[in-house]
């Protein structure tokens, strides 16, 4: 890679344009040949810099984009090679012509074979010099136009490579809520495997698409469950040995599913194909054993148990935290990956721990809504004040003005709804003598789910707000200017825009584009670039494409409460037919522990 050219790339996402008049840059420590060749070049209509030694000079053109240097071979300090050589690497360099008053033929290969464009023998006539810097100048032109098609056809193809994979990847979705639909108790179950995996491969230093592949395969793991039917998927019974064999074939038709749009993508697939391996080589389908096993399979089998030992199933109930921690630590060698096993813990440790009372399925039920509103609770004819913070499909939580029973029953009326029945599934103490709760609601209750349709604003889940995927037009106002990109994701807390030339880190801009649909009009927000993508990057993977994250610091007017609306309407839309809060349990339990 290059050196950070900021300035450079801040007046490029203004101006993306080369200036009409080339700009030049003569370097040489005889200050005669700098005076008459400025003068000269600027006669001639160029824009001209002088520099005195190869240091300033290579400063200068961090600083300021040249289409040609003219620079001595010989000088104090660095020469004119050293100067030519550090630039070797950048992607827009200009073209070198090194001068010399030494005519020797070794000197001009030497020069040449080094990456000069162009080699003069001081004194040189200023015809002569003209000629070569026209023929420079056309070259360059030539080669930028080239680069330039180059670049529109990249970015158009991985464009429309990135909106190919958001209509797979929507067609994915639509599998998995498929799926998750036809069992409430495996609701949201591939979105928190896919987060726990994403934390696991972030502890383990992936690279940036391998851990978006590792995360598309952990969404996708359970795809060929599609075709069980209800008999097996909702029994809440032992399972016989005939539908054993049946479950067990859900990897191998995953990866069935999933071969033609992941075709260019085996990790993803061996993920998926091979996620109830065990490192003992007593796993399905293939009976593989140790490191055969692909690292994306055993990490997606650590996340996938923890997941479901946490989560209550028809044919059990959930294990704490805790418990299910222990179950892996125990298993590690045996059923699961040791290295694997520490990637997941450090993650453990950083995001999950400390709050073990509550259950990991209660924590991360999605879809969660942010409502405030005042509530009043009854446990043992005792009456409590309290404010709701959240609500899920499956319950809600509370600050109350006192302490509640855990493992009690509990009244609850929300402002504007009626009373319902609730459980009180955990509770902390807070400083002021009350506490915060998890509420679980006890039976169906058509109010509350349509008390759920009304609220606004989707919780930040753990691994980021809801993201939209959506091709918008925005307008990018900088210091040097005004450009126009295409946002791609899209959240209440910033955006991922596409651009061949990301702002530098802690670059601030303001972002303005108009919603359309359910929620219209116009958003606007001061922003800080907090994450970027270069071109280089998005070629050689195909994961990814270029540009920056940007979060959102401060909105114009009613333009985040306007954003909120509309990125409520898009979830609720997408999620408001899966709303189910039954909760019938049986404690037996049989071989579907092992089927994920």
């Amino acid at each position: 890679m290059g050196p950070n050219r900021n300035k450079q790339v801040i007046s490029l996402v203004a101006s993306p344009t080369e200036p009409s008049d080339p700009r030049i840059l003569v370097v040489d420590d005889e200050k005669v040949i700098r005076t008459v060749f400025s003068l000269a070049l600027r006669k001639w209509s160029y824009q001209v810099d002088i520099a005195a030694d190869a240091e300033t000079a290579l400063e200068m053109m961090r600083e300021m984009h040249y289409q040609l240097v003219l620079s001595d071979i010989s000088m104090p300090g660095h020469d004119g090679i050293w100067l030519l050589s550090q630039i070797s690497d950048w992607p827009d360099k200009p073209l070198f012509i090194i001068m010399t008053g030494n005519a020797d033929l070794d000197v001009a290969i030497h020069c040449l074979t080094s990456g000069a464009h162009d080699f003069l023998v001081k004194p040189v006539e200023l015809d002569y010099l003209k000629r070569k810097v026209e023929d420079a100048l056309a070259l360059w032109q030539l080669d930028h136009e080239r680069r330039r098609q180059q670049d529109l056809l990249e970015e158009v193809a991985i464009t429309e490579r990135w909106k190919a994979q958001q209509l797979f990847l929507n067609a994915i979705d639509a599998l998995i809520l498929a799926l998750e639909a036809k069992d409430p108790y495996t609701e949201g179950h591939s979105s928190r495997v896919a987060a726990m995996v994403e934390g696991m491969a972030r502890q383990a230093n992936f690279r940036s698409h391998d851990v978006v592949n590792i995360v598309n395969a952990a969404r996708c793991h359970d795809v060929g469950k599609i075709g069980w039917p209800d008999a097996i998927l909702l029994k809440d019974g032992k399972l016989t040995d005939e539908e054993y064999e049946r479950v067990k074939t859900h990897p191998e038709k995953g990866e069935h599913i999933l071969a033609p749009i992941f075709k260019d993508y085996p990790d993803i697939l061996d993920g998926v194909r091979h996620h109830h391996e065990r490192f003992d080589g007593k796993g399905y389908p293939s009976g593989l054993k140790g490191e055969t096993i692909p690292l994306f399979a055993r990490m997606i089998t650590v996340a996938d148990s923890f997941d479901a030992m946490t989560s209550t199933r028809t044919y059990r109930k959930a294990r704490s935290s805790g418990e299910a921690v222990n179950e892996i630590i125990a298993c590690s060698g045996k059923q699961f990956c040791p290295q694997v096993v520490r990637y997941f813990l450090n993650f453990y440790n950083e995001s999950l721990a400390g709050n073990e009372e509550r259950n990991w399925i209660d924590r991360r039920r999605q879809p969660r809504y942010e409502k405030r509103a005042q509530v009043k609770l009854r446990q043992n004819d005792i009456k409590f004040d309290g404010r709701s913070l959240d609500f899920s499909t499956q319950g809600l939580q509370v600050e109350v003005d006192g302490q509640l029973q855990v493992q009690h029953g509990v009244n609850v009326h929300i402002a504007a709804g009626r009373s319902l029945d609730a459980w009180v599934k955990w509770s902390e103490d807070d400083d002021n003598g009350g506490c915060l709760a998890g509420l679980s609601i006890r039976a169906q209750q058509d109010d509350y789910l349509e008390l759920l349709r009304k609220h606004s604003l989707t919780l930040t889940e753990q691994r980021g707000s809801h993201r939209l995927s959506e091709v918008i037009t925005a307008e990018i106002m900088t210091d040097a200017g005004i450009d126009r990109h295409n946002i791609l994701n899209l959240s209440s807390a910033g955006a991922f825009i596409q651009t061949r030339r990301a702002l530098p880190i802690d670059a601030e801009l303001v972002v303005r584009f108009r919603l359309e649909g359910e929620v219209r009009g116009l958003v606007q927000a001061r922003g800080v670039v907090v994450h970027q993508v270069s071109m280089q990057e998005a070629i050689m993977t195909e994961g990814i494409i270029p540009g920056m994250g940007v979060q959102f610091m401060e909105f114009v007017d009613d333009s985040q409460a306007r954003l909120a609306a509309y990125i409520q309407s898009k979830i609720l839309r997408r999620n408001v037919s899966r709303l189910d809060v039954s909760q019938t349990e049986s404690p037996e339990k049989d071989k579907r522990e092992n089927a994920g």
